[in-house]
């Protein structure tokens, strides 16, 4: 019998951490904290994030540029994603975020389909809100 989703996601957490541990020689934490590449300044890294999510292309799909695309209807598998990420999140949680922190639309892979809603992801502004969401709890 297959484990549940939550369960094979709470053992693939646990086998991240652990090879994560092991790669480092420490803590996740202390690992982290003794960064020194791009992803130490989290300003940074957020300015860089943004800038990759359109590259500055233009709009090519004009029909989804002012829509809103409710993520778990269009790609209902990205909030295993973010569960795994969060697991203090429910899925209908989890679209809500994913939803509410999307980019603009009609850039060159966001042709409408439920694969061309991922290039919308802002998932740094997800982890923001999904980890502020933890905070609050």
């Amino acid at each position: 019998m297959a484990p549940s989703d939550s369960t094979a996601a709470k053992y693939s957490r646990a086998d991240l951490t652990s090879a994560l541990k092991a790669g480092c020689g420490n803590t996740i934490a202390v690992c982290a904290a003794e960064d020194t590449g791009r992803f130490s300044s989290p300003a940074a890294n957020e300015t860089c994030y943004e800038s990759c999510q359109t590259y500055h292309l233009p709009v090519v799909f004009g029909a989804t540029t002012s829509t809103v695309e409710d993520v778990a209807a269009k790609a209902p598998e990205a909030g295993y994603l973010l569960v795994a990420a969060f697991p203090h999140l429910s899925l209908a949680q989890a679209g809500e975020i994913l939803t509410s922190t999307e980019g603009t639309g009609g850039r060159f892979l966001d042709d409408g389909s439920a694969s061309g809603v991922y290039s919308r992801l802002n998932l740094y502004a997800v982890a923001k809100k999904a980890a502020a969401f933890a905070a609050s709890r």
